[in-house]
């Protein structure tokens, strides 16, 4: 029985394969459009994201992020943790982002919020949590500060076990002015005693925190007036078991002064003869012939995270 059918010629198949493309790839492009215009970059996909959160100090954290350009009144949200404390938010018009007046050895959780947005959710980072520094040293003297006059010194302080009260892996020095005069210094090293020889002497950990021969820090730090210095942080491992070296140069031909801070329990000061350069080196090779006292000398504080 003839039912009138023809069957398609070759010309009309590959018409009809012409086809197929036009009709279907529209159709999918259509339904997978929420994902496929990332992969094709048809919009942007970076939101609010947080970077980075890194403590500056005992009490400061660095926040760094980053926004796309639609977002336009940020803010930076401090929680305190394990309080869940909300704390007042800082304005975060560019990034990085620093919160200060924070606890010392304190977790915060931080995010970054868009004001403008009435869905706040998502227009918010995820949270990221970061610690304050911890107060590994402190001055805490029992007598009258006075000033030792130390010109071209090399000068180490040893700082007991006793007097650590934290360890960590990244190091953060505050100095402390003398009371009268300036102190000139061209090198800064810490590191643990060496396992044997002089008490002064450093171990293999001498680690530099102040160089003049760096081209980065080209003249000698000069140390005077009210205000503590705080010197960059360097990653150095501080063992609040083990006894700390702190080691300067003076500038030879400043007539530098010191700060000394009489202390019950014991934190020595060796300052070596003047004109030496050894504060830079390393297990028992330091100069003997140099006079020990009991005190604080530069150092007011020590902060470890």
């Amino acid at each position: 029985m003839d039912f009138g059918y023809a069957a398609p010629s070759m010309a009309e198949w590959a018409l009809l394969l012409l086809l197929v493309p036009a009709v279907v790839v529209p159709v999918v492009l259509l339904l997978g459009f929420a994902g496929c215009d990332l992969v094709f970059k048809l919009r942007d996909p970076i939101s609010i994201s947080i970077l980075s959160a890194v403590a500056t100090s005992r009490s400061s954290i660095a926040v760094e992020w980053i926004a796309g350009p639609e977002y336009s009144s940020l803010r930076l949200e401090i929680v305190q943790l394990p309080e869940e404390t909300s704390l007042e938010s800082i304005d975060a018009p560019t990034s990085p982002v620093e919160a200060t007046g924070l606890q010392p050895g304190t977790t915060y959780r931080f995010r970054v919020v868009d004001d403008e947005d009435d869905d706040e959710d998502n227009d918010a980072s995820s949270p990221v949590n970061a610690e304050t520094m911890f107060v590994a040293f402190d001055t805490v003297a029992d007598g009258p500060p006075g000033d030792q006059p130390a010109q071209g010194f090399c000068v180490v302080q040893r700082i007991e076990e006793t007097r650590l009260t934290a360890s960590g892996s990244r190091v953060r020095i505050i100095l402390i002015p003398p009371a009268a005069g300036a102190a000139s210094i061209d090198r800064i090293y810490i590191s643990q005693p060496a396992a044997a020889g002089d008490p002064y002497d450093s171990a293999g950990d001498l680690t530099p925190v102040f160089d003049v021969s760096n081209p980065a820090t080209p003249l000698p730090l000069v140390v005077q007036g009210a205000a503590e210095i705080a010197l960059p942080i360097v990653d150095y491992t501080l063992d609040e078991t083990q006894p700390l070296l702190i080691a300067f140069d003076l500038t030879p031909g400043f007539p530098s002064s010191l700060r000394v801070l009489p202390l019950a329990t014991p934190a020595a000061v060796a300052f070596f003869q003047p004109g030496l350069q050894e504060a830079g080196v390393v297990g028992g090779n330091r100069t003997p012939g140099y006079a020990s006292i009991n005190g604080i000398a530069l150092i007011a504080r020590i902060e470890v995270g």
